[in-house]
C-alpha cells in the first residue's frame, strides 16, 4: 500500500519530559538547528554551548541526551571549519517563580505536554498543559525553518493561555561560546536586534536579525541587555491570560555575499509571511514537491514503526540539503564534529541515495567540489601530481585540514570522480558533465601520476590508507599499505568514467588513462575465496567496509561463492565501527540473492537500530559514541534499499524501480 499524506508515519512524537532520547534538528539545507529537549532550549542546568571547533560532545551529558542549548549552523557560514553561530532559539519562561524546564515539570494527565516533528513540513512543535499548582496554563511552541525562497530565515512562535500570574520571557542571541572565532557586536537598529559578526581567521561577515512580537492580553514591558561578551538578551514581563510571541530569524553572509539591508528585508518578509500564512504555505509546498520523489517505505514488508525509521532517515539527509554549492559534512547542519569538513561520506553515502532520488540535490556533492578545484590543483602540483588532488578532510576552500596519519587515504578521489561523473550520466546531462569533467579528468590525470609502474608492466598504487582506518589507528598494523584491492578498483572506475566522459564530450582520452585502469594489480581471493585487503594483509580485525565496497558499490565481477566468502569473513572480523559495513553487507547479500530477501532485510533493519536512539529515530554513527544525525547512516541505508532491495542499476538507468511516494 502506498503511503498517505495523511499517515501518522509523517509524525515523530514523544511526551515529555524525555530522558536519554536524542532530539532531532530541523533544517533546510541552508540553515539547520539541532532541537532541545523541549525544543526551544529550556533546560537550565545543561552545559553551556561549545566553540565553534569543538568535535565532539561536552563532558558530561549522558550519552544520546542531546538536551544542552542549541546550536545554530549554517551551511555558508564556514571559515576554515564549520561555525557555530550564535543560537537564536533559546527561551527563558518564567511564571510565578517556576521555570518551564524538562525534567520535575507537573503535566495535565490528560493533556501532557507533547513534543513532535511533522516530517511533511520540518515543522516541530511542543503542545499541552504545564500544571502550576492551581494554574493549569496552555503551551503552545512552534519552530520553523522554511524551504522555498526564504531559506535564510526562521522562526519560532510562543503561546500561552490560562495564566494568572504575568510571564517572564527571555531570549536573545547567544553567541559567547563562538568569541574564540569571531568577533560580534550588537545593536538595537528599530525594531530589530542585530547582529554583526566577523571571522577572525578570514574576516569574513556574517550578519544576524532578530525581530519580535509580543501581544499580551494585560500589556507588556519590554528590556534589554547589549553588555555581555557575545550575547544580547530581550526580557519581557508580559501580564493577562493569555500571551502570544513570535520571534523572527535572518542569517546572511560568510561565503555568501550580502547586503546590509538583506537581513532587514527577510524579517520584513518573514513578518509579513507569517501574518498571511504564505510562509508555511510555500514551506509546505517546496517540502511536498521534495517529498513526491522519496523512497516509499510503506512498500516494503516492515512493522510500521521500521517504516518510519527510513521515512526519518530520508527526512534528516533532505533537512541538511538544498542543491546549493556548499559542502555537507557528515553530520550535515546538526553537529560540528569533524569540523564539519566535507569528507567522502558526501561523495559515495550521501551521494548514491540522493542521485537515485533527488537528482537535483545530489549535484551540491559535486558543485561543492567544484569550488575546491582550485585548490586541489594546487595540492596535486605540491605534491608532484598532474591534474587535481583533493584531501580527505577539506574545508569550504578544499584546503585539507586532516590529522597527518588519515591524508594517505587517497581513495577520497575516485569517489570525487565518480560522483561527478554518475550525476552528469543520471539525467544524460552533456551540459553539466563538461562543467564537472575538469574535476573527473583533473583526478585521472593526477591517479596516473600517483600509480607506479613494475618491470612487468603492471601499475601498482602503493602507501595509500585504504578505507579501513584500522591500518593506521591500531598500532600493530602498518600505517599504509600497498595495493589496497578497494583503492585499486575505485581509481580503476574513475579512469574508466573519465575515459567515458571524454568520449561523450569529443574529447580525446589521453592513453594513459586506459593504460592504468586496466593495468591496475587487483589482488585475487586466494585459496579460502578471501580476497585480502591489501597486500601483505595479516587477516587484522578492521573498523568498516573495504574489502566488500569492491562488490558494492564497485561491482567487481566475482563468482557468488567467492563474494558470499568475502562478505561472510570481514563480517566476523568487525570489531566496533560506523554502521556503513553492515549496510553494505546487505545490499550485497540481497543483490547476489545470498539469503532469504526479507530476512536479510529485517536483519539489516534490527542491525541498524542498534545505532538508532530515542523516539525521533536519531541515527548515530557508532554503537558507542555520542556523532547524531549522522547523515552517512541515512545515505548508506537509502541505497541499500533501493540498489539492494528494489534491484536500481545506474548502469540500466531503470529508476523508476524504486516506488516513490507520489504515484
Amino acid at each position: 500500500m502506498a503511503l498517505d499524506w495523511n499517515d501518522n508515519l509523517w509524525l515523530l512524537q514523544t511526551e515529555q519530559p524525555s530522558q536519554h532520547g536524542a532530539p532531532p534538528y530541523v533544517g533546510n539545507g541552508r540553515i539547520g538547528l539541532r532541537l532541545g529537549t523541549l525544543i526551544l532550549g529550556t533546560d537550565p542546568d545543561a552545559p553551556p554551548l561549545t566553540s565553534s571547533k569543538a568535535e565532539r560532545c561536552i563532558d558530561g551529558i549522558p550519552r544520546y541526551d542531546h538536551s544542552f542549548p542549541l546550536q545554530t549552523f549554517t551551511s555558508y557560514a564556514r571559515d576554515g571549519l564549520q561555525l557555530c553561530l550564535p543560537s537564536w532559539a533559546n527561551l527563558k519562561l518564567v511564571v510565578n517563580g517556576h521555570r518551564l524546564q524538562p525534567l520535575g515539570l507537573t503535566t495535565s494527565s490528560t493533556l501532557p505536554l507533547r513534543t513532535w516533528l511533522d516530517m511533511r513540513t520540518g515543522e516541530a512543535g511542543l503542545d499541552g498543559i504545564w500544571r502550576l499548582g492551581d494554574m493549569p496554563i496552555n503551551v503552545q511552541l512552534r519552530l520553523l525553518i522554511p524551504r522555498g525562497e526564504m531559506q535564510t530565515g526562521a522562526l519560532w512562535e510562543l503561546t500561552l493561555e490560562g495564566l494568572t500570574k504575568p510571564a517572564e520571557l527571555e531570549f536573545g542571541l547567544i553567541g559567547s561560546h563562538a568569541l574564540g572565532e569571531m568577533d560580534i557586536t550588537y545593536a538595537h537598529q528599530h525594531q530589530d536586534l542585530v547582529g554583526s559578526i566577523r571571522t577572525k581567521a578570514n574576516g569574513r561577515a556574517i550578519e544576524m536579525g532578530l525581530r519580535w512580537q509580543c501581544d499580551a492580553d494585560g500589556g507588556i514591558t519590554e528590556s534589554f541587555r547589549l553588555d555581555e561578551p557575545g550575547n544580547a538578551q530581550v526580557r519581557i514581563v508580559a501580564t493577562g491570560p493569555k500571551v502570544a510571541l513570535r520571534v523572527l530569524c535572518s542569517i546572511r553572509g560568510g561565503m555568501e555575499s550580502f547586503r546590509p539591508t538583506d537581513v532587514h528585508a527577510d524579517l520584513d518578509r518573514l513578518h509579513a509571511g507569517t501574518s498571511d500564512g504564505s510562509i508555511r504555505k510555500e514551506n509546505a509546498e517546496a517540502w511536498r514537491a521534495i517529498w513526491k520523489d522519496g523512497l516509499d517505505v510503506a512498500t516494503l514488508p516492515l512493522e510500521r514503526h521500521d517504516q518510519q525509521l527510513l521515512l526519518a532517515q530520508q527526512f534528516y539527509l533532505l533537512a541538511s540539503y538544498d542543491g546549493s554549492d556548499y559542502p555537507v559534512g557528515p553530520l550535515g547542519l546538526a553537529g560540528n564534529q569533524w569540523g564539519g569538513r566535507m569528507l567522502w561520506d558526501s561523495d559515495l553515502w550521501h551521494f548514491q541515495a540522493l542521485n537515485a532520488l533527488w537528482p537535483t540535490l545530489a549535484r551540491q556533492v559535486p558543485k561543492a567540489r567544484m569550488r575546491m578545484l582550485p585548490e586541489a590543483r594546487r595540492r596535486a602540483k605540491e605534491l608532484n601530481l598532474a591534474g587535481a588532488w583533493f584531501g580527505v578532510g577539506c574545508d569550504e576552500n578544499g584546503i585539507e585540514n586532516a590529522k597527518p596519519p588519515y591524508r594517505n587515504e587517497i581513495h577520497v578521489n575516485a569517489w570525487i570522480a565518480l560522483a561527478a561523473y554518475e550525476s552528469a550520466m543520471r539525467s544524460d546531462d552533456l551540459v553539466w558533465l563538461n562543467e564537472v569533467y575538469p574535476i573527473i579528468s583533473g583526478i585521472a590525470d593526477a591517479a596516473c601520476t600517483r600509480a607506479t609502474r613494475d618491470d612487468e608492466g603492471v601499475w601498482h598504487i602503493l602507501k595509500v590508507l585504504p578505507p579501513d582506518e584500522s591500518v593506521v589507528e591500531n598500532p600493530k598494523n602498518p600505517g599504509t599499505c600497498d595495493d589496497s584491492i578497494t583503492t585499486n578498483l575505485a581509481f580503476a572506475a574513475a579512469l574508466r568514467a573519465a575515459i567515458d566522459a571524454a568520449k561523450r564530450l569529443g574529447r580525446v582520452a589521453p592513453p594513459r588513462w586506459k593504460e592504468v585502469a586496466d593495468g591496475l594489480f587487483i589482488l585475487p581471493p586466494g585459496p579460502d575465496g578471501v580476497i585480502p585487503e591489501y597486500r601483505g594483509y595479516s587477516g587484522h580485525e578492521i573498523k568498516q567496509a573495504d574489502v566488500i565496497l569492491s562488490f558494492y558499490p564497485l561491482g567487481h565481477d566475482a563468482p557468488d561463492d567467492i563474494v558470499r566468502a568475502n562478505v561472510d569473513y570481514y563480517r566476523d572480523k568487525i570489531v566496533s565501527g560506523p554502521l556503513m559495513t553492515e549496510q553494505v553487507d546487505a545490499c550485497i547479500r540481497l543483490q547476489r540473492n545470498l539469503g532469504e530477501r526479507e530476512a536479510v532485510l529485517r536483519d539489516l533493519i534490527k542491525r541498524y537500530r542498534r545505532y538508532v536512539h530515542g523516539p525521533f529515530e536519531v541515527p548515530y554513527e557508532c554503537i558507542d559514541n555520542s556523532n547524531s544525525i549522522m547523515l552517512t547512516a541515512c545515505g548508506g541505508i537509502l541505497g541499500t534499499l533501493i540498489y539492494g532491495w528494489f534491484g536500481v542499476s545506474p548502469a540500466r538507468q531503470d529508476w523508476s524501480k524504486a516506488p516513490r511516494i507520489a504515484r
